[in-house]
């Protein structure tokens, strides 16, 4: 009974130190090889701060994100625009703004990692529908999300800088996207996957030095804050290296509460 408390003690240790390894730092490689452009920083996903105003999240008395957490004024600050485009740029294919097969990597891991919030009917961790599927799209996913210092993208306190990035796995449309070398609108190939990236909606392919806005005080069930921090010193053990060490700890405290029942005896 004794060793049954000690190995969920030590579980329940374990799975809080999981709990928290949840955002994303460190070092990404897409499917095509690129690396992700995380500048040594710890980004917070879309999900934690789905449907918040910026207003809210910036609130002098701090905030609670959608896990429950809470969080101060200073835990957390917006991404600048440098550093958003910096991200999105690794993660854009380079060639075409708008939806296109080679934008399908990057976004399918903003979307992955980071949230993709714009075809759920409930919010954060609860979830159910993920994508869309219609006659037009085949599992459609979209988030929108806030940037930026004051003043960014716009000479307007009240206003804040917006990302957008999308992914498919097919559409059935006729659909035109941006050849950024030509300027020259090319056609897409039906059910192709496709990812979406645009220079108004935070990449920067210098073509455009305008960004689009939103009110600090909109909110939304698809719009999320893109928030960052430095991360801790101490990293957080991957989950898998973590249980093994759970395991070691329990098999060594059982060898030794052994080792003293049998002194005793």
């Amino acid at each position: 009974m004794k060793s049954i408390k000690m190995l969920s003690a030590l579980v329940l240790i374990a799975s809080s130190f999981t709990a928290n390894a949840t955002f994303i730092s460190g070092d990404y490689t897409l499917n095509n090889g690129k690396q992700v452009a995380l500048q040594g920083l710890e980004w917070m996903p879309l999900t934690y701060s789905q449907s918040y105003s910026r207003l809210y999240v910036e609130a002098d008395g701090g905030w609670v994100d959608r896990f429950g957490n809470q969080w101060q004024q200073n835990d957390w600050r917006y991404a600048t625009r440098a550093e958003t485009a910096t991200l999105l740029n690794s993660l854009w294919g380079g060639n075409y703004l708008g939806f296109s097969n080679d934008n399908f990597a990057g976004a399918t891991w903003f979307i992955d990692q980071l949230g993709g919030l714009g075809i759920d009917t409930t919010l954060g961790h609860n979830r159910v529908d993920l994508k869309l599927t219609n006659d037009v799209w085949l599992n459609y996913d979209v988030s929108q999300f806030l940037f930026g210092e004051d003043l960014e993208c716009s000479d307007e306190l009240r206003l804040s800088c917006i990302g957008e990035v999308g992914i498919a796995d097919g559409f059935y449309d006729s659909m035109v996207t941006r050849n950024i070398h030509t300027g020259y609108g090319v056609y897409m190939q039906a059910w192709t996957p496709l990812g979406y990236f645009d220079d108004l909606s935070g990449v920067d392919a210098g073509l455009n030095s305008n960004n689009r806005v939103r009110s600090k005080s909109n909110s939304s069930s698809m719009l999320g804050s893109l928030l960052v921090r430095q991360p801790a010193i101490a990293q957080v053990p991957e989950p898998t290296t973590l249980v093994l060490l759970v395991f070691v700890l329990f098999g060594i405290w059982l060898k030794r509460t052994s080792h003293s029942a049998n002194a005793v005896s």
